[in-house]
């Protein structure tokens, strides 16, 4: 019983991440680091983009 709780902690946990990630490559439009750095420096994703992805994180935690 111990070992089906791990594992279901484990798969929330790696969904959580996963998503976080999945909404950054979504927001970017590429899988490449440097053209991620560039989106964040050339507009405000940070601040405005994200608070969606940010307010389901913080409901699956």
């Amino acid at each position: 019983m111990g070992g089906l709780r791990s594992s279901a902690q484990m798969i929330s946990y790696e969904l959580t991440l996963g998503l976080s990630a999945l909404s950054i490559i979504i927001l970017t439009g590429s899988l490449n680091l440097v053209d991620m750095v560039v989106a964040q420096e050339s507009c405000l994703l940070s601040l405005f983009s994200l608070w969606l992805f940010y307010y389901f994180l913080l409901l699956g935690g």
